[in-house]
């Protein structure tokens, strides 16, 4: 769980008539990371692969079904492969494709067609059209069209002029489009309305036309219905066409997703010999494999190639970067996300997202700690969850977190930031439990027995006007800071001490014990003279922390502690040299520790500004209706404003101490993601 899967190295080798059945195998089991051969001359023996003479046809197919499914907006993943035979799937996509396109196309221009006439532009459009009309063609025996087509010009004149041999055809561009004037004999109109409708002809109205061109002799070919009767027409044949669109989704998504898949599939597989080293008749592949699996992929490769291709297992060599496979449990899974925006942890060392998991939920929590934001938060991610399926892994983190906010908000009794509730709401409630104090009895002092005294006092009169009730809880941030200061410091203490102690095992694996003990029993040595410091003369660490902590270092410790700190320094400075001394010099652990103070006024921010947002809602609740609807939309804004401060500031500082004081401690990282051919994203 705290180290990655144990990995075996190994060498694959045989003559290349077995190197298809090997891949086929390899593809299956999903259990081996291929190290790419590079030739680094051209007297070595081997050479790159080839990949497989059917690479070529199948890349053009995959690339059509990958442009089809981004054009149709279909996710591809998580499909699984087609059955279908390749040249099944190669001729169904070259008329799928075509289809695609010309839909998407038309629907293109007709939602473009449909803003000219939405704003009122077509008469515009019809102005940009100039007509040099012949006296042949100006008179009653021939008709004209003015309109928008969804083609090239010079397509529709020829056939045009095909069908009609005498016949005027004039264009002009508005704004992408094609605005065409077209005369033809009149004894001609049914081949041209039908050639026209073939490139989707939507005619300019009839007054419009008579308006710009007065002189016309020839009668109109389309029938003027109303002004703002070809928009309607326009809409209607934007809706049909996003319904084919829609249509063609639900028929044909499968096909894309499962055909996406099988060549990817067969791509990835004919492509595989880029990746070996080969000769005229051998082949060889270098990789990893999980210890766990090293048995099946040896006997599965044994019986498919009647044990004619050897399989050898090489120890690994210090300078080998061998990929790494986190083993963690399902509910640790979600924190590797935050491994992949730092870096992944090297093979020798221990794996830190076991130590997130248990500890970035807890600062986060500790930070928000808000009962009602902690809800939201977590039907929140919920949400996004559902919607944003290729983020679920970050996403159950900070489920996990949002958990942890609600039971922080239990601790401190707050409820989008509520910390008290009227003692005539609590007796309505019949809330015995609650502790009882009159209003803004809790600003007059903290905890302990000013506190306890006024809260007996407020026990005695209930019926008093104005009394207030604490919800119940453990601390009370608003008013404890100080011992909210000593438990985040604590974090720090107990969170930095798990670092070294992992970061000595680390070093101890990696170079021997003496280097372990130099590099980081020498800063455990140096703590506890910190955290005395930090109680006794700095007085940092109060309340019922310093109480717990005194235990263990009694004010009459600092002789030991400090002849600790100078055994310690020596280690160090053995260890790290001139930049260790520097480091105890100035302290730096002590910076280190204190940095873990953020989660104390990271939350009290978060609070203030939630107490802040109450009380100016409940200042204008008073104030009648408008203010009840101001009070409101306060409510609303504010608290969605400090939800989404409490979103983001408790994630990048709870980030921030572990990736830089936390990590520090023991991390180096530089590891690769094992990554098993057969394995798709």
């Amino acid at each position: 769980m705290i180290r990655p899967k144990p990995m075996s190295k190994v060498t694959i080798f045989g003559p290349k008539t077995f190197m298809k059945q090997v891949i086929e195998k390899l593809y299956d089991l999903g259990a081996v990371h291929i190290e790419d051969f590079t030739k680094k001359s051209e007297e070595e023996y081997f050479d790159i692969g080839e990949p497989y003479p059917s690479n070529e046809k199948n890349a053009e197919v995959l690339v059509k079904l990958r442009t089809l499914a981004s054009l149709l907006k279909l996710s591809v993943k998580g499909g699984k492969a087609s059955t279908t035979s390749i040249d099944i799937i190669e001729e169904k996509t070259g008329k799928l494709y075509t289809q695609v396109t010309d839909k998407l196309s038309r629907k293109d221009y007709l939602a473009r067609l449909a803003k000219i006439y939405s704003k009122k532009q077509d008469e515009k459009a019809l102005a940009s059209l100039k007509v040099d009309l012949s006296p042949d063609f100006n008179n009653s025996n021939y008709i004209h069209y003015f309109g928008i087509v969804n083609t090239q010009f010079d397509l529709l004149k020829e056939e045009i002029e095909k069908s009609s041999p005498k016949s005027a055809a004039f264009s002009s561009n508005y704004e992408g489009f094609s605005v065409v004037g077209i005369f033809v004999d009149a004894k001609k109109k049914e081949k041209v309305d039908s050639i026209l409708a073939g490139y989707d002809f939507s005619p300019i109205e009839g007054p419009f036309a008579k308006k710009q061109f007065p002189d016309l002799a020839s009668k109109p070919a389309t029938r003027f219905v109303k002004l703002g009767y070809e928009a309607e027409q326009v809409e209607k044949k934007l809706k049909q066409a996003e319904f084919d669109v829609q249509q063609l989704i639900a028929d044909q998504s499968k096909f894309i997703i499962e055909s996406e898949r099988r060549l990817t599939v067969e791509s990835e597989k004919a492509e595989a010999p880029l990746r070996f080293a080969t000769s005229k008749n051998t082949f060889l592949i270098k990789g990893w494999v999980p210890t766990e699996n090293l048995k099946k992929m040896d006997d599965q490769i044994g019986k498919v190639t009647d044990r004619k291709v050897m399989i050898k297992v090489d120890k690994i060599g210090k300078k080998d970067n061998v990929p790494v496979a986190f083993n963690h449990p399902k509910i640790v899974e979600p924190f590797e996300a935050f491994m992949d925006l730092y870096t992944l942890p090297s093979y020798k060392e221990i794996d830190p997202t076991f130590f997130m998991f248990l500890t970035f939920p807890i600062f986060f929590g500790f930070m928000l700690g808000d009962v009602g934001y902690g809800l939201v938060c977590l039907l929140l991610f919920m949400w996004l969850k559902a919607k944003m399926p290729g983020a679920k892994h970050m996403l159950n983190a900070f489920i996990i977190a949002s958990v942890m906010s609600v039971v922080f908000g239990f601790v401190y009794g707050e409820y989008f930031g509520i910390e008290e509730i009227p003692m005539s709401m609590a007796v309505a409630l019949h809330s015995e439990k609650l502790i009882c104090q009159p209003e803004h009895a809790a600003e007059a002092g903290t905890h302990g027995e000013a506190a306890a005294e006024s809260h007996g006092e407020a026990a005695e009169d209930h019926g008093e006007e104005g009394a207030l009730c604490n919800l119940p809880r453990l601390l009370q941030r608003s008013h404890q800071i100080q011992d909210l200061l000593s438990i985040a410091v604590l974090f720090g203490i107990v969170h930095l001490m798990i670092g070294f102690i992992v970061g000595f095992i680390n070093v101890y694996h990696a170079h021997g014990f003496m280097h372990a003990v130099y590099e980081k029993l020498g800063w455990l040595m140096i703590l506890p003279l910190i955290v005395w410091l930090l109680m006794n003369f700095l007085g940092i660490i109060k309340g019922y922390v310093a109480t717990m902590l005194s235990v263990i270092l009694p004010q009459s410790s600092l002789p030991v502690l400090g002849v600790m700190f100078l055994i310690g320094t020596v280690l160090v400075v053995k260890g790290e040299g001139i930049r260790g001394l520097i480091e105890v010099v100035f302290m730096s652990l002590m910076s280190n520790i204190l940095s873990y103070a953020r989660l104390m006024a990271v939350g009290l921010a978060s609070v203030s500004l939630a107490v802040v947002v109450n009380d100016l809602a409940g200042q204008m609740f008073a104030a009648g209706p408008i203010g009840i609807v101001g009070g409101v939309l306060v409510l609303i804004v504010g608290h969605g404003i400090n939800i989404a401060l409490g979103i983001l500031s408790p994630f990048l500082h709870a980030l921030r101490l572990h990736y830089v004081e936390f990590f520090n401690k023991f991390f180096t990282g530089g590891g690769k993601r094992f990554k098993a051919f057969g394995q798709l994203e």
